[in-house]
């Protein structure tokens, strides 16, 4: 598994440093901070290969160079420079390097680089249609019922989804049910009776550890041979009619179910969970499958609080921009060919952080103020309004009437949060 990942000088990343938890680590950060730049290194050990960009540029002499950071150029022509190392759970150390690239694309050179077994799931949830099973592809799995599912998530991620003619996750989801039934409880004497019958049962179980529990889900039925139906306490309905958030979970879940059945202990990466989940879903959703595979070690990249705050035993990391004092002193690195690159230092650089449980207990509103850097957490017309509020009463003696007088306007416009701000606003006015 992964120990430490350390990053320093290389596209927008200043310095990053962390130190993976065995089970859970959080990496948050605003848009183009670097979080999945973190995660593109993880997964090409799982066999998943991101193609990074350069950035083409002529000199003043005429020569093109490519540049691999947003405040340093490194010439196309020089050997492969370090930017960084990896740490494995075993204490070896890969270094990370640059290429001799020419090319625009090019991928990141680790030394001595270990297998490490894991899946990825992307942000992205590929769109599934209904599809009735009628015939079985017995020839598409295998006798364990496993390698294929994996091989199938894996081509998913190549193909972004699904092309003309291929089965959505959903339809291999129902495929592999439906196999595990018909095989796993008939009477004859079958290879693997056993094995299906406790796969079936056994994902039904972690299903109920996965799913929200205000949906009652209370097992999987079979019905018409080949129609897989959602049980609950409210009613059973199609696994097809599934909300999006929920269909997301089961996808996971499967994902997840598949990879724990190949081997004891994997890596799970993941970009952006919180997609297609609603928030109450997103409070409980990394609880729930640490819970529910106690030998994974889970990697996150999110922008979303409730995915930053759900795991008390974890660690967040927070990638932040550089601050304008930072940027004035020159920072840590070297700045070669800063001469000829106007604009490069515009306070883009990202340094990591460790967030320490006390600041992660926050509620929603102080992590999106403080971590993602949202500066409100009303909308911008909203705080606009309560800035004139605030305005109207400006000049005027600050007495408990107009104090009670401006909160009745706040509360009349729905803005009777902003109070606390708006008494310290007019506090420091000096008339």
């Amino acid at each position: 598994m992964f120990k430490r990942l350390k990053l320093q000088g290389w596209r927008q990343i200043d310095s990053l440093d962390i130190k993976f938890h065995p089970r859970l680590t959080v990496i948050t950060g605003p848009n183009g901070s670097g979080k999945s730049t973190a995660l593109s290194i993880l997964i090409r050990h799982f066999g998943y290969s991101r193609n990074l960009l350069s950035t083409p540029r002529q000199t003043k002499a005429g020569v093109i160079e490519r540049i691999f950071s947003l405040f340093k150029s490194v010439n196309a022509n020089i050997d492969g420079r370090e930017v960084g190392e990896i740490t494995y759970s075993n204490d070896q150390v890969s270094k990370l390097s640059l290429p001799n690239e020419t090319d625009v694309t090019y991928s990141l050179l680790v030394s001595q680089q270990l297998n490490v077994t894991g899946i990825h799931i992307d942000s992205h949830r590929p769109i599934s249609t209904y599809k009735k099973m009628q015939i079985l592809n017995l020839n598409a799995i295998n006798i364990d019922g496993v390698q294929v599912g994996i091989n199938h998530i894996f081509q998913q991620y190549y193909n972004n989804g699904t092309r003309p003619g291929q089965d959505s996750v959903l339809d291999q989801i129902k495929m592999h049910l439906l196999y595990f039934v018909m095989f796993g409880y008939d009477s004859g004497p079958r290879v693997g009776t056993k094995l299906y019958r406790e796969y079936f049962e056994e994902f039904q179980e972690i299903l109920k550890k996965t799913l929200p529990k205000d949906l009652g889900y209370t097992g999987i039925s079979i019905v018409n041979n080949t129609e897989i139906v959602l049980n609950t306490v409210s009613g059973n309905f199609l696994i097809d009619a599934c909300s999006g958030g929920i269909l997301k979970i089961i996808e996971v879940t499967w994902q997840i179910f598949f990879q724990s059945k190949a081997v004891e202990k994997f890596v799970v990466t993941m970009d952006e969970p919180e997609n297609h989940l609603h928030p109450s879903m997103q409070r409980t959703f990394l609880s729930d499958l640490v819970e529910a595979f106690p030998t994974a070690q889970f990697i996150v990249a999110s922008h979303s609080p409730f995915i930053v705050t759900s795991v008390r035993d974890s660690s967040v990391y927070v990638l932040r921009y550089l601050d304008s004092e930072y940027e004035e002193r020159g920072g840590a690195t070297a700045t070669r060919g800063a001469d000829d690159l106007p604009g490069v230092f515009s306070g883009r650089r990202i340094r990591s952080e460790h967030l320490d449980t006390v600041n992660r207990a926050g509620t929603a509103s102080e992590i999106l103020r403080e971590v993602l850097g949202v500066p409100a957490t009303i909308p911008e017309w909203a705080g606009e309004r309560a800035k004139e509020i605030v305005e109207s009463y400006r000049g005027k003696e600050l007495t408990s009437a107009s104090l009670d007088a401006m909160h009745d306007e706040l509360k009349s416009e729905g803005l009777v949060s902003e109070y606390p701000t708006a008494v310290f606003e007019r506090s420091r006015d000096p008339s």
